[in-house]
């Protein structure tokens, strides 16, 4: 049996007490446990926990073994990398010295010192909006050293990211963790249970859109058609009419002043002003009417399309009607079936 690491330290690890809020998250209410160095160990321990006898230490202690230096050296590369807060290092090498068989440091499992690194990078991630892999962080946590705490904090990380059903999920265990959780809790339930209730009723509303439109895929191209075939129409007829005129009105003012004896005392300049007036409205007029022509031509286009989709969903109807002999003990006779 792997033996355990006894190990002084100016800050001994303590439980996930959980309640305390930073950013949005719930924190653990203890420093993160810090590990020095195992060349500065006090004793070792065994599995049983029985520690040598300082007069037989002469006789008894023997040279580290390969996998104890290995551990040692984890161990020492996990301490330096958590005082620089580098916590995938920190966790790299504490999870190190797991594997290699390190089971508590100062009296606390490793992998409750693992798990609330997992929760510092989490939390350094959720402060920076990056809510994936900070979900991952907690959702480690949790798996390492299930606590109330963990399961607040990927409720939160699985709100912003739009999962909102395993947030409330993520809600609901925090609350059965914590009998005294804020009120507010049942609140934020409510409103995501709300939240995915509009989401559902918009997805049927759209779901049965596009039923309908593949039991009538022309009726889109019908009505496009005939709106644009229409608006194109109204287009060209009111561009001819609007600076038709305008342009009829300009034209017969400069015909006063060149043929008519200039009834209103235009200068020379005035009537250059008109004549470019009644040019700009005349070449709308047929820039207008061309717009409205290609739109008409383009509507025209998509109506034929869909009442040539809508016939053929007729034949296809159509052909599916069948005539089928029908025979009973009283009478006889044809049975019709197929899609009406």
């Amino acid at each position: 049996m792997r033996y355990a690491r006894a190990m002084s330290s100016s800050r001994s690890p303590c439980a996930a007490r959980l309640l305390l809020r930073t950013s949005g998250l719930l924190t653990v209410a203890c420093s993160l446990a810090s590990v020095p160095s195992v060349a500065n160990a006090g004793k070792r321990v065994h599995a049983h926990g029985a520690a040598l006898a300082p007069e037989a230490a002469d006789t008894q202690i023997s040279e580290p073994s390969a996998e104890d230096k290995k551990t040692e050296d984890a161990l020492d590369r996990a301490v330096a990398a958590e005082q620089a807060e580098d916590w995938p290092a920190a966790i790299g090498a504490y999870r190190e010295a797991m594997a290699l068989g390190l089971e508590t440091i100062n009296d606390s499992p490793i992998n409750e010192v693992v798990a609330k690194l997992h929760f510092a990078y989490g939390t350094s991630l959720y402060n920076e909006a990056n809510y994936e892999d900070a979900l991952r962080q907690f959702q480690d946590a949790q798996g390492l050293f299930p606590a109330p705490a963990f399961h607040f904090n990927i409720a939160k990380c699985q709100e912003e990211l739009g999962k909102y059903e395993a947030a409330i999920s993520s809600y609901q265990a925090f609350v059965r963790g914590v009998p005294d959780a804020p009120a507010n809790i049942d609140a934020r339930i409510r409103r995501l249970e709300e939240t995915l209730a509009l989401q559902q009723a918009q997805a049927d509303q759209q779901a049965a859109a596009a039923a309908a439109a593949t039991k009538n895929p022309g009726r889109g191209l019908i009505i496009s058609g005939a709106s644009l075939a229409g608006l194109g129409v109204l287009t060209g007829t009111v561009g001819a009419v609007v600076f038709g005129l305008q342009a009829k009105d300009k034209s017969d003012q400069v015909d006063a002043v060149v043929s008519g004896g200039n009834p209103d005392a235009l200068t020379y300049g005035q009537t250059l002003d008109l004549d470019d007036q009644g040019r700009r409205a005349e070449m709308l007029q047929f820039v207008m009417a061309a717009v409205g022509g290609t739109i008409t031509v383009t509507g025209a286009v998509l109506l034929a399309v869909g009442l040539k989709k809508k016939n053929e969903r007729k034949e296809r109807t159509a052909a599916t009607l069948r005539f089928a002999p029908t025979l009973q003990r009283d009478r006889a006779g044809l049975t019709l079936t197929g899609r009406f």
